[in-house]
C-alpha cells in the first residue's frame, strides 16, 4: 500500500464533514455566486434602457451621449438573444466547481480513509516514486487521482462518465435520472465547445448533443432556461455523489488500525 502522507486520527474516521466538505465550500458557493451574479446582471442590463436618450436630453457631451447609445445597443442586444454571453460564461464556472468537488472529494477520501488506496483500480495505478516520496499528504492523493484520470482516459468521457470513471475506483455510483444525465452531458458538450471552439458547433458537438437539432458550423447559444437546467443537473449529481458515498464510506474504515 502507498505511503498515507499525514496519518488518519481514528477518532476522525466517523466524520463525514471534511470529505464532502468540497461539494459546499466549491460547489455550493460557487453556485451561489453564478446565481447571484446571473440576477444582478440581467437587471443591470434591462435598466440600460433609455440611457441614450436620457443622456441626450440631458445635453451631455457628444462622445459621452454616443457611449450611452452603445451601451444601451449592446444591453438591449443581449437583452433580445437572451444573454447568451452571460448564461455560456455561467455554464464554463457551474461545470468547472462540479469538476473540482468531485475531484477534491476523491482526493480527500484516498486521505482519509488508507484502504481506499488498496482498492482493485489504485493497485492498478503506476507512479513515479521519487515524484511521489516528494509530496505530503492531500498531494499525495492529487497526484494519484490525475494518473488514475489519465490511465482511465477518464476527460475524455462524455458529461458525468469522466466523473464516473474516477468515484467508481471507490466503489460510488451516483444514481441520477436519464434526464439528469442528459443534461450533464449537454452542459458539458456546451462548456467545450464555448471554451475550445469559440461556441461554434463542431461534429463532435452535433454527434453528442444530436436533440439540439443544431449543425456544423451553426452557433451555439445558452437560454436561461438551459443554464437552469445545466445548474439543476450539477446539483442532482452533487447530491447523488454524497448520498451513493454515505453507503459506501464505512467500509473503507480500517477497523485493525482503528481497533
Amino acid at each position: 500500500m502507498l505511503g498515507a502522507g499525514n496519518p488518519v486520527m481514528s477518532d476522525e474516521i466517523g466524520e463525514t464533514e471534511y470529505e464532502f466538505q468540497p461539494f459546499e465550500t466549491i460547489f455550493l458557493r460557487r453556485r451561489e455566486e453564478i446565481l447571484q451574479l446571473v440576477g444582478i446582471s440581467t437587471v443591470s442590463l434591462q435598466q440600460m434602457e433609455g440611457l441614450g436618450r436620457l443622456s441626450e436630453v440631458l445635453r451631455h457631451e457628444s462622445d459621452k451621449v454616443e457611449h450611452a447609445q452603445e451601451l444601451e445597443r449592446i444591453a438591449k442586444q443581449q437583452i433580445e438573444s437572451d444573454f447568451p454571453l452571460l448564461h455560456g460564461s455561467a455554464t464554463i464556472l457551474i461545470w468547472g466547481a462540479l469538476e473540482a468537488a468531485t475531484r477534491d472529494f476523491l482526493i480527500r477520501v484516498l486521505h482519509r480513509y488508507p484502504l481506499a488506496r488498496t482498492l482493485d483500480a489504485f493497485k492498478r495505478v503506476k507512479v513515479r516514486i521519487a515524484e511521489y516520496e516528494l509530496l505530503q499528504g492531500e498531494d499525495r492523493m492529487r497526484y494519484l487521482v490525475g494518473i488514475l484520470a489519465r490511465e482511465t482516459a477518464s476527460p475524455l468521457r462524455p458529461g458525468a462518465g469522466g466523473f464516473d470513471s474516477l468515484l467508481s475506483a471507490i466503489g460510488v455510483f451516483p444514481k441520477i435520472k436519464s434526464v439528469t444525465r442528459r443534461d450533464l452531458n449537454e452542459m458539458a458538450a456546451v462548456r467545450n465547445v464555448i471554451v475550445h471552439c469559440a461556441s461554434v458547433a463542431d461534429a463532435r458537438f452535433v454527434e453528442v448533443c444530436a436533440w439540439l437539432n443544431l449543425k456544423k458550423g451553426e452557433r451555439v447559444c445558452v437560454s436561461g432556461d438551459a443554464l437552469t437546467r445545466y445548474i439543476q443537473a450539477a446539483s442532482d449529481y452533487a447530491a447523488s455523489v454524497v448520498e451513493s458515498a454515505r453507503l459506501v464510506l464505512p467500509s473503507l474504515v480500517d477497523t485493525e488500525s482503528t481497533a
